[in-house]
């Protein structure tokens, strides 16, 4: 319930503070007056959007506070990890540099998240809405809060939104997949090609120094013949040397000396022997593979030519397979990812048609319970003959959408063999502000909340404006109810009655809020009523004996 409300420097207002009670609290004045400034203040402390304009002219910033007492946190303060109290502080501030800030007990928070706790703590109900209820999506709202449809309606809405993300993601890789086929393509190419080509590192300066060996082929085996004749042919070193090992070895068993000697002749014996095998066997190669010459210029030519392909060094171009294995993996992985993203827009295209068809159902159980409801309110506020129905209109394809299966289309017909229409063509501002007022009470939520109703009776007059008055009276045992009005017949059953008004001083002009009771409250009911003032003080007295009785 709202306590209280502070306002400094919004719009026309310097400095108010007005309190409220439980029940029905009226604010009357002239056209003009300010009643609906109130009601926007109201509104811009629990988070509503609002501009530097709203800032009285020669002052730094716009105050509103607006003081609750509640039984239960709402949910949006209890997620933002505010500790249950027994009162919501909620103030905002607007600056000329355009900053806004809103706190709740001090708690400096988002608009969003003020917002959202003022939606569960306070209801507007104004003239605008009344053509808001022409919207069909307006219209769908109210039925899912009549049936309590609104977790549900969320969680469908989620699983569209899920959905629609997978659908860009899916629209957004299937454009690049012709560029990444090609893309695929090519790397395979050059990846197969480079590992046919089985390069390693180094390749290339040793067949360079084999090139050289081979062609000095014939200079080279004639030398490596020499050598090895020399070294190892008859009479040849190895001979001599081993000759020579020997004698020592029998000089040894005499001098011992000499025997230290042996090891070294013997080693030179087998390293000469070795050298001369290896020199014996280069000959052999350089006589016998007269082709391999052709075959090293083939294989550095190749070498020269992928080189020149890619324009790299073999090294580099080693590399280069690495970083295209890894990107062709990468895209590899992009092809299952689609396949991936594929089925899980299979999966959630189910999931929210199961869901949808849930919602559905529950909307079309509570459409039929709202028809029955709303027209015992109509009846009420005299239209007992209207007739309502709640029209649904499946769409065409099965594409997922945000709101469910169908659209929603209240029909209405005010009248006796006149048939049902879609209520935005035959609902007059009266017979709208009625219903809406009904359908509001239908909807409301949960007791205590208080409902904002800046003159819900326009364009209703004479028993139905009564209706309308009852009405108020009933919803105000359950709910508070803040209420701008220009009806007598409605202010005369206030719990609470404050008379606004402008006045101008020193060249400013100035809202005044004046709480009324007795001979004041009497005055400000003869002037709504309008007319003779003497007849309309009797009115006006008569009026306020029977709103006490009705209390």
């Amino acid at each position: 319930m709202l306590l209280s409300l502070e306002i400094k420097d919004f719009v026309l207002i310097d400095h108010l503070y007005l309190e409220f009670g439980p029940g029905l609290n009226v604010l009357t004045g002239e056209t003009g007056a300010g009643k609906s400034a109130l009601l926007a203040a109201l509104a811009c402390a629990l988070g509503e959007r609002a501009s530097v304009e709203c800032i009285r002219t020669g002052a730094d910033k716009a105050v509103v506070e607006a003081v609750f007492a509640v039984e239960k946190l709402p949910s949006s303060l209890v997620e933002a990890g505010m500790e249950p109290e027994d009162y919501l502080v909620f103030r905002r501030e607007i600056s000329r540099q355009g900053r806004s800030i809103c706190r709740v007990n001090g708690q400096v928070l988002p608009l969003s998240i003020c917002r959202q706790a003022g939606g569960e703590l306070v209801e507007f109900l104004g003239q605008g809405e009344a053509q808001e209820l022409f919207s069909p999506s307006y219209q769908l709202f109210l039925l899912d809060r009549f049936g309590g449809l609104e977790e549900q309606a969320e969680e469908l809405e989620r699983l569209y939104r899920e959905w629609r993300k997978v659908r860009e993601e899916l629209a957004a890789l299937e454009a690049k997949k012709k560029e990444q086929a090609w893309r695929l393509d090519l790397l395979r190419h050059q990846i197969e090609e480079i590992e046919r080509a089985a390069l390693r590192p180094g390749e290339e300066e040793e067949l360079l120094q084999e090139r050289e060996w081979r062609r000095r082929a014939v200079e080279l085996a004639e030398a490596t013949r020499k050598i090895h004749e020399l070294l190892g042919g008859e009479g040849g070193a190895v001979e001599r040397v081993e000759e020579a090992e020997e004698l020592l070895s029998r000089l040894s068993r005499y001098r011992p000396d000499l025997e230290p000697y042996l090891p070294e002749l013997r080693r030179t014996a087998s390293f000469l022997k070795d050298l001369a095998d290896h020199l014996r066997q280069l000959t052999e190669e350089l006589e016998a593979d007269p082709a391999r010459l052709e075959a090293v210029e083939d294989r550095l030519a190749f070498i020269r030519r992928i080189c020149q392909k890619y324009r790299m060094s073999v090294e580099e171009l080693l590399s280069f397979r690495e970083t295209a294995q890894q990107e062709l993996s990468r895209l590899e992985r992009s092809e299952e990812e689609f396949a991936g993203l594929q089925d899980k827009e299979k999966l959630l295209r189910q999931v929210w048609k199961r869901e949808a068809q849930a919602l559905q159902a529950a909307r079309e159980e509570a459409a039929r319970q709202l028809e029955q409801a709303l027209l015992t309110e109509l009846a009420r506020l005299e239209l007992p003959k209207a007739r309502f129905q709640v029209a649904f209109h499946p769409l065409t394809d099965d594409q997922p959408r945000p709101k469910g299966l169908a659209e929603v289309e209240f029909l209405f017909s005010p009248n006796p063999g006149e048939p049902l229409k879609p209520f935005a063509r035959v609902a007059s501002g009266g017979e709208a502000a009625r219903t809406l007022l009904a359908l509001k009470s239908l909807v409301a939520g949960e007791k205590g909340k208080t409902l904002c109703l800046d003159e819900v009776e326009a364009g209703v007059g004479g028993k139905a404006l009564e209706a309308v008055a009852d009405k108020l009276s009933s919803l105000a045992k359950n709910y508070q109810l803040i209420c701008v009005t220009h009806q007598a017949v409605i202010a005369a059953r206030a719990d609470l009655h404050y008379l606004i008004s402008k006045e101008v001083r020193e060249g400013r002009t100035y809202i005044r809020v004046t709480p009324l009771k007795g001979e004041e409250r009497v005055e400000e009911l003869a002037r709504l009523i309008g007319g003779s003032r003497d007849t309309a003080l009797v009115h006006a007295r008569r009026l306020l004996a029977e709103g006490r009785k009705g209390q």
